[in-house]
């Protein structure tokens, strides 16, 4: 009686101490999150100076932006089915990975169309890839709070990346 007592509370110990390092990785990836769409909404405001700079015409931004929206939506559906295969960390590399390389290319582009490719690749669903990892990682009474939070690391991120962007 006694050692089924002592192996149950080892097992709750474990697992609180599981729960807990699987809240913190949660948190970092909450902090990722809120840097990546900073950095996309400054983005969004920098390829209308770049359009300007190459005689872009508005039309062409919009179908760009569009497009990659589009873009992100379908990668959306994908990254689910991905992730739970080849694990969400591992996918949030990669479309980080994506993001740097295309980003690379914005910068060093000559020309508006190589820009707009870059634009286009670039619109990793970064949203489906943190929230989904939360909701695998963490019960569901624990999820819900932590999504709530991510979501508004993401909003921040936006506000943040726009303002900075326009100053």
């Amino acid at each position: 009686s006694e050692s089924t007592i002592l192996s149950q509370t080892q097992i709750l110990s474990d697992h609180l101490s599981i729960l807990n390092e699987s809240k913190k990785v949660v948190k970092r990836f909450s902090v990722i999150g809120f840097i990546l769409y900073m950095v996309y909404a400054m983005r969004t405001n920098i390829l209308i100076l770049y359009a300007r700079q190459f005689n872009a015409s508005s039309e062409s931004c919009a179908i760009i932006i569009y497009t990659s929206y589009i873009l992100s939506a379908t990668l959306g559906l994908t990254y689910g089915f991905i992730g739970d295969r080849w694990r969400y960390d591992n996918l949030l590399i990669i479309a980080a990975f994506i993001d740097t390389i295309c980003y690379f290319f914005e910068s060093i582009s000559c020309n508006f169309i190589i820009l707009a490719i870059a634009f286009v690749i670039d619109d990793q669903p970064y949203g489906v890839i943190v929230g989904s990892y939360q909701l695998q990682m963490l019960p569901v009474i624990f999820s819900q709070e932590y999504f709530a939070l991510f979501l508004t690391f993401i909003f921040l991120g936006y506000f943040i990346g726009i303002a900075l962007c326009s100053i």
